[in-house]
């Protein structure tokens, strides 16, 4: 399994597959100068919803646009995106899952969390120009959370932007959704999905193609298969399966001490999410 593979988050990639659509909608709105104070970025699980907002967001704060990278795409050496992926600019907030009291990641974004997004809008901006919120994902936000940005999406600052990225709209409330422009992304496609893949793994053609198939052609999922040999664990997991009622035990302890090694945490994600899949 390939685990330990270094993939680059989201803030640092600077290359996005299939949604020169959604692109165009934003570009189109920020070079015309009727930008939307909140944007809510849509689609399923690995399609590249997060890789989007850190587009719009590097693209505000004014990194310096690169047609080389798509529509929204920015110099990668811009003092922009340089701060933007390291964690360090200023005018950009992001909220996310923050961790319990025992050190493990919540399962909401809570009240506490989601109070830094008024109080970053009602403090004057540390660099001028535009100020950024990215809420990743929006749509655990607890009643309480998404109440307290409620305020701030009702009458937003000047040159405020706010991007909720969001797998399941129906989650938030009427309140919140109703004051979002919505950009909708759909996934790219098996082909599209498995050059990232490849890019971002190194795994042959084949391994890359079988993670896309598998990913439906979502490129983030493509990308998670790949990186934890999901292709392989997804035929042995299939074979297993398919071959019920007769077992094969031999097989079933072999993938069982596949997955208990020490560093095949991804793996046993997987499988369990597969598992899952095949027996509906």
């Amino acid at each position: 399994m390939a685990d330990d593979l270094d993939i680059p988050h989201p803030r640092a990639r600077f290359t996005l597959a299939g949604h020169a659509d959604a692109e165009r909608a934003f570009d189109e709105a920020w070079r015309a100068g009727r930008l939307h104070h909140a944007w809510m970025i849509v689609g399923p699980r690995g399609v590249g919803k997060t890789t989007f907002a850190y587009r719009c967001a590097r693209r505000a704060l004014g990194a310096a646009p690169d047609a080389d990278f798509g529509v929204l795409g920015a110099t990668p050496d811009d003092p922009a995106s340089r701060r933007v992926a390291a964690e360090s600019h200023a005018n950009l907030l992001t909220v996310g899952l923050g961790l319990n009291k025992t050190g493990t990641l919540r399962s909401e974004i809570v009240v506490d969390d989601a109070r830094r997004v008024p109080k970053f809008f009602q403090s004057t901006a540390a660099e001028g120009g535009w100020r950024v919120c990215l809420v990743d994902p929006a749509d655990v936000m607890n009643a309480s959370a998404a109440n307290a940005i409620l305020k701030t999406l009702e009458e937003p600052p000047t040159k405020a932007l706010i991007l909720l990225v969001v797998e399941a709209p129906g989650r938030l409330p009427t309140t919140i959704r109703s004051r979002c422009r919505v950009l909708n992304l759909r996934a790219p496609g098996v082909e599209a999905a498995a050059a990232v893949a490849r890019e971002l793994t190194g795994v042959s053609d084949q391994a890359a193609r079988a993670a896309a198939e598998i990913a439906e052609g979502r490129p983030g999922d493509a990308v998670a298969i790949a990186a934890a040999g999901g292709a392989k664990l997804h035929a042995k997991l299939a074979a297993l399966i398919g071959g019920l009622p007769r077992f094969d035990t031999g097989a079933a302890h072999a993938l069982a001490d596949e997955l208990t090694r020490k560093d095949a945490a991804a793996a046993r994600a997987l499988f369990f999410r597969f598992l899952g899949a095949m027996t509906r």
